[in-house]
């Protein structure tokens, strides 16, 4: 399956023509223009050499929002995800399966797909968890249903007396949820005398 995720442009051609499409197709991205507009060039400029036009449009923050998760409108292609990234995974693994409900973010109607989410509210143990994630990953990346991108390094810098933070993100600025918000910052503390030790 690996090969299938390489850069080959003769196979993307050959699959393009066994699809029926030999001389490639126009397509269009809506995108959020906070996101990476310039990793979306990246992509487009390689899906020309194979001989896919693709269009991008970006909206604003808040149409994104809008047309894509709440009106959950599809034109060609949607990107989504934090800062331009697709298939961001967050704090919970399980809230990632539900991105995958139909029409949520992808307008996809596979039965296969659609049973990950609700079976994983039924699941006992955190064993089955993980094994219900790798086969939904496993499943999604065999059916080619989205492109992820690079995932962007994020860095969490503090003071060695801020006790009680490893670096959980979002949990200070909310940019994770209100719920988790309130669930960290209780835990911090500060050690005085570390602090004081320090020259602080």
């Amino acid at each position: 399956m690996k090969d299938e995720y390489a850069y080959n442009p003769t196979m993307s051609k050959q699959l393009l023509a066994e699809a029926g499409y030999p001389n490639g197709f126009k397509t269009n991205i809506v995108a959020d223009a906070t996101g990476d507009m310039d990793l979306l060039r990246i992509v487009k400029t390689y899906f020309a050499q194979v001989g896919i036009d693709m269009d991008i449009r970006p909206v604003d923050a808040a149409e994104f929002v809008s047309f894509v998760q709440i009106s959950h409108k599809h034109d060609q292609l949607s990107q989504f995800g934090h800062n331009g990234k697709l298939g961001s995974l967050g704090i919970n693994p399980v809230n990632f399966l539900s991105r995958l409900v139909p029409n949520k973010y992808m307008a996809i109607s596979d039965p296969v797909l659609e049973a990950f989410h609700p079976k994983a509210w039924t699941v006992s143990s955190f064993d089955e968890v993980k094994k219900l994630l790798r086969d939904c990953n496993e499943y999604v990346a065999r059916k080619h249903f989205l492109i992820s991108l690079l995932q962007p390094m994020e860095c969490a810098l503090y003071q060695p007396w801020f006790k009680g933070y490893n670096g959980e993100r979002g949990s200070i600025s909310g940019s994770a949820g209100p719920h988790l918000l309130f669930y960290y910052p209780p835990r911090f503390w500060i050690n005085q005398n570390l602090k004081k030790s320090m020259g602080h």
